[in-house]
């Protein structure tokens, strides 16, 4: 991760975290901290209006570095220890709705040549969604697995 923030200085030093935990960090790297867009500070991506404003600010203030990390609890294997339920399902929905406008963000953010950072657990059933799958065969896309307590 250090190698990438260095390289992210020619881009203006912007860092959008998508849930308001890198921003935080990113004074340590000399990086001008960005913005929280979640349901905490009123982006609703499940909303039309929500991925509206997110959109406004995206291509308005343009971050050399979004970073995502959507909720990841309806990905985990953990889903597969209690019964399915109607409400599972809608959760699940969200879920898939959420991502796929997370991967519509990475392609817009690469396509003008920025770079995306995508965060979820490795073993999160979410890396098997088509949208992920799609952005795994852009050139340039590498896929690692880290240490989150590093």
């Amino acid at each position: 991760m250090h190698q990438l923030y260095n390289g992210l200085s020619t881009f203006g030093k912007w860092v959008c975290s998508m849930n308001g935990t890198l921003g935080d960090k990113a004074n340590k790297f000399g990086l001008k901290p960005g913005y929280a867009l979640d349901l905490v500070t009123g982006y609703d991506f499940n909303k039309s209006e929500g991925r509206a404003k997110a959109w406004d600010i995206i291509r308005k203030d343009q971050p050399a570095l979004i970073v995502g990390s959507p909720e990841c609890t309806m990905s985990s294997a953990l889903q597969n220890l209690s019964k399915w339920s109607t409400d599972k399902q809608r959760r699940l929905e969200e879920a898939r709705r959420h991502l796929a406008f997370m991967c519509e963000i990475y392609e817009y953010q690469m396509s003008v040549g920025k770079w995306v950072l995508h965060e979820h657990p490795a073993t999160a059933s979410s890396w098997k969604e088509i949208c992920i799958r799609k952005l795994w065969k852009q050139p340039g896309v590498k896929a690692t697995i880290a240490d989150q307590c590093m």
